[in-house]
């Protein structure tokens, strides 16, 4: 069973001998609200280019470069997100911030069940929410319900026209929602081409080797080349709102657009010891059961 293979790759993890500890950086101390009440959400005013500009005057050295940068989660033959964090396995991050503090980013590949309307002429669209990581609070102004939403838009003409702030040199956008009702309107883009992210991924620093650019160093991610970001942005945009009818197949996309930013063939598998079953295929089930508990 699901449970029985669960505790054998526990054991084998606690009863293994490592000369080197687990140490991401990754902070994981929220969860996504799971009990199940609608909720609204509050983006009139938001402002996400507030915080990109804060990281353009950071002294780190590795801020020039690491911002702006589309990870993914580790392609290592047992996933070190099987056993907690679940949420991150697979999971392809923009990184927006990265100062002497810590390191944010969003998660682009997990939709969610809820919906934000963008008032277009002449026509109302809805497109779905994506779950950005386990820092819900932060984002959140004083007075919100909710935390607000960022809009994100891959497009050069928006840089033409100077909407939104471009996320380092990524060429991905970030904007208020007011942004992006004026590019769609001005034929710059189509709503096809917008993601809407809720909640951030933050990595802590206290060293020279931390923060996400140590949890890349040490193999928890893994950056995805500038010649490949373009395929995976486009396969995650394909994703629906999520339901119990779309969720396996949103997992699917969102297994592919990660399995696009691989810069090598992937090793031979690994098993669940004492098992004939792939250890990559048992985290794929516990993501699974992550999404359905704390979405639907």
């Amino acid at each position: 069973s699901f449970g029985d293979l669960m505790l054998k790759e526990w054991a084998t993890k606690v009863l293994s001998f490592s000369l080197q500890e687990d140490r991401s950086f990754l902070m994981s101390d929220y969860i996504p609200n799971s009990d199940g009440e609608e909720e609204i959400f509050d983006v009139s005013e938001y402002d996400p280019a507030s915080g990109m500009r804060s990281s353009s005057v950071c002294s780190t050295p590795q801020s020039s470069t690491v911002v702006g940068a589309l990870i993914r989660a580790s392609s290592a033959k047992r996933s070190p997100y099987l056993l907690a964090d679940q949420g991150f396995h697979k999971s392809v991050i923009l990184v927006v911030l990265d100062d002497e503090e810590s390191s944010q980013g969003v998660i682009l590949n997990h939709v969610t069940t809820e919906t934000i309307t963008l008032d277009l002429e002449g026509t109302n669209v809805e497109i779905p929410v994506r779950y950005g990581g386990p820092f819900q609070d932060l984002a959140r102004g004083e007075g919100d319900s909710k935390p607000p939403l960022v809009f994100l838009l891959s497009s050069p003409s928006l840089r033409e026209a100077s909407i939104g702030v471009e996320v380092g040199t990524s060429g991905i956008f970030a904007c208020t929602k007011q942004n992006i009702t004026k590019a769609i309107n001005a034929g710059l883009a189509s709503v096809a081409d917008v993601m809407a992210v809720q909640g951030l991924s933050m990595w802590k620093k206290h060293c020279s080797r931390s923060g996400v650019r140590g949890d890349i160093e040490e193999g928890y991610f893994e950056e995805i080349s500038n010649n490949n970001i373009g395929n995976v942005w486009r396969r995650l945009l394909s994703q629906k709102p999520l339901s119990k009818d779309t969720v396996d197949e949103n997992l699917l996309i969102a297994a592919e657009a990660w399995a696009m930013g691989r810069a090598v063939p992937q090793d031979d598998p690994v098993y669940v010891f004492g098992s004939d079953v792939d250890a990559e295929a048992l985290a794929d089930e516990a993501l699974r059961r992550w999404v359905k508990a704390f979405f639907l």
